[in-house]
């Protein structure tokens, strides 16, 4: 039985998915970092505009974009860690059958 030169080992394909979920869910993190930076600003900006009070942007990134980019990132291992597992389901389904 030959095998083609594209052939994985079962250690080699775990490696790989987890290198894969982890580098999407690190991506779903900064596009949520980013989104909750200019969310942030946004709101501190309007806060200034309707109340005195000086501007601090620091507070964008502590008290909107961090935890927003924290709960991305979560959200986005559970989500390609659920999909990386349905896929592998059915790849072995269609292998079997």
């Amino acid at each position: 039985m030959s095998r083609s030169p594209f052939y994985w080992s079962r250690p080699q394909v775990r490696i790989a998915v987890a290198a894969r979920v982890l580098l999407i869910a690190l991506l779903i993190g900064l596009m949520a970092f980013a989104l909750g930076l200019f969310l942030g600003i946004v709101g501190i900006v309007l806060l200034n505009l309707f109340r005195a009070v000086p501007i601090n942007l620091a507070d964008a990134y502590r008290m909107v974009a961090l935890p927003m980019a924290l709960c991305g990132l979560v959200a986005g291992f559970i989500f390609v860690l659920r999909w990386e597992i349905r896929e592998s389901r059915r790849e072995r389904r269609q292998i079997i059958h």
